[in-house]
């Protein structure tokens, strides 16, 4: 019997789906340089595809009785399991060139990814499974109505892309939104400084605290601090680019 209260608690929904755990398990693998870390590995059913002597895997799991588990399950095979909540993990415990993946709950999904993304730390790639809604806004474009502050924020690090859609019918608990495998690869070239993601985050928050208003409004108790030009004035947020964006932030006074 499933534990549904619990299990709604930590926002665990298992992937069952033999063919989409093969087809990310298949990704995951080929994109892995040195280690791996995963993020809510449930009861292994990926992790248990990309045990590979040659790279470390580390999970970690907020349920003692899924770490408990995978000790037994996974006894002397390459992997180091954590009990412990994602949120209030420290990055720095990872090395540089590291592959990030998991299934996340999707009331974090947000938090989780941003806390990667301000953290030191230089992954290779992260593979995430996420809801769709917030796959859409985390790989949106310019000009796109899902382009907002998530998407910005991720892409001053990585290069993000939807790889496919998964249905609600893959998970044993399903879901009640459609569900997304995203791709996220570091930039090569650093747009700004780690150092200045946060007064950059508050200045995008700022940009879009009302979406259907130009920035002028947004802005209207700080436009003196921004020398904008017209045409950023009368824009809605949404029509900026990311290099908009950093050329007003780069620009306040």
């Amino acid at each position: 019997m499933i534990d549904r209260l619990k299990r709604r608690k930590f926002g665990q929904n298992y992937l069952v789906d033999p063919i989409i755990i093969n087809k990310i398990a298949t990704i995951i693998k080929s994109n892995t340089r040195k280690g791996m870390f995963e993020i809510g590995p449930g009861k292994g059913a990926i992790t248990k595809y990309l045990l590979d002597p040659e790279f470390l895997l580390t999970a970690i799991d907020i349920d003692n009785k899924n770490t408990d588990y995978l000790e037994q399950k996974f006894k002397n095979k390459n992997i180091k399991i954590i009990c412990g909540d994602i949120l209030d993990f420290d990055y720095s415990k990872l090395i540089d060139g590291i592959t990030i993946f998991g299934n996340l709950p999707y009331n974090i999904s947000s938090k989780i990814i941003l806390n990667i993304t301000k953290s030191l730390l230089k992954p290779n790639k992260l593979f995430f499974m996420v809801q769709k809604e917030v796959a859409d806004r985390i790989c949106a474009t310019p000009g796109n109505k899902s382009w907002g502050k998530l998407g910005i924020k991720t892409s001053l690090f990585f290069k993000n892309k939807v790889l496919f859609d998964i249905g609600p019918e893959s998970f044993d608990i399903k879901p009640k939104v459609n569900s997304s495998f995203i791709e996220m690869t570091l930039n090569e070239n650093v747009l700004i400084n780690k150092s200045s993601f946060d007064e950059f985050s508050a200045f995008i928050d700022l940009c879009f605290r009302n979406r259907r208003k130009n920035l002028k409004n947004n802005l209207l108790k700080h436009v003196d601090q921004f020398p904008l030009s017209a045409k950023f004035l009368s824009h809605r947020p949404e029509q900026l680019t990311m290099q908009n964006f950093i050329d007003i932030y780069l620009s306040q006074s």
